[in-house]
């Protein structure tokens, strides 16, 4: 993957252009996402103000394939990633862009900021769709929106009054299979206890596609997904009980 479209995947979560900013990018800090996925996200706890700025610093310009172009990578300079649509945030948390239109230029310092107070727990994968430009030799070239799910950046939501290393995990998906699919998708969790669970598909913009509640057993269930129905993209899963939300992903190609 080019330099440029692994920009484009890690800067996909950055939030709400009708946000007002909130935090300060700082201009000494020429490092192109932090903190970076090693570092990833602080957790947060329920009903516990929650913060966590990103920097974010484009370069000015990158060599880049164009499909459907010369065979070898081009220069584009000029670059502008803006965010399009933003999903994924745990419940009571939103994201404030600076620049407050959400689009961040090459060699220019920005930053976002994730807070709130959270209200359900679980561990949040983000989602975004993206867009970006750069000037070519031979004039603008656009590139998206760009649809991506980014497993390595999350948000893990505590439940009140119970620390990291306290947590008790009442619900963990084991397997899904087959992460990219055009038929089925196989999932397969496990349930401390015998509950209800509620199980919700929702595409990558978080508009839910499809709800069921299932009495899960203590142990290991699983059930089946039938996607001939959805259109192609990026799908979040969901499971829910009375004590933790968990989620993961999908991809439907045909």
């Amino acid at each position: 993957m080019n330099k440029f479209y692994t920009l484009l995947f890690a800067i996909v979560f950055f939030a709400s252009a009708n946000a007002k900013a909130q935090c300060v990018p700082d201009p000494n800090n020429l490092t192109l996402i932090t903190p970076d996925t090693t570092t990833n996200f602080v957790s947060g706890t329920v009903g516990q103000p929650y913060s966590q700025i990103v920097y974010i610093h484009p370069p000015e310009d990158s060599m880049v394939l164009i499909p459907g172009g010369p065979a070898n990578p081009i220069l584009v300079s000029d670059i502008e990633v803006e965010l399009i649509s933003f999903s994924g945030l745990p419940p009571g948390l939103t994201n404030q862009c600076n620049p407050s239109n959400c689009i961040y230029l090459g060699g220019v310092s920005g930053c976002t900021e994730i807070s709130g107070t959270p209200t359900v727990a679980g561990t949040y994968p983000l989602f975004a769709i993206i867009g970006a430009s750069g000037t070519i030799l031979f004039g603008t070239v656009s590139v998206g929106p760009i649809i991506d799910t980014l497993l390595a950046y999350r948000i893990i939501i505590n439940p009140s009054g119970v620390g990291i290393n306290e947590l008790h995990t009442d619900l963990s998906i084991l397997n899904i299979s087959p992460t990219v699919t055009n038929q089925n998708v196989e999932v397969q969790y496990q349930s401390v206890s015998a509950a209800e669970t509620f199980i919700t598909v929702s595409n990558s913009l978080g508009q839910a596609v499809s709800t069921q509640k299932i009495r899960s057993k203590s142990g290991i269930n699983s059930f089946t997904i039938n996607t001939s129905a959805l259109n192609n993209g990026v799908y979040i899963i969901s499971l829910q009980n009375k004590t933790q939300k968990i989620t993961s992903r999908f991809v439907v190609a045909r």
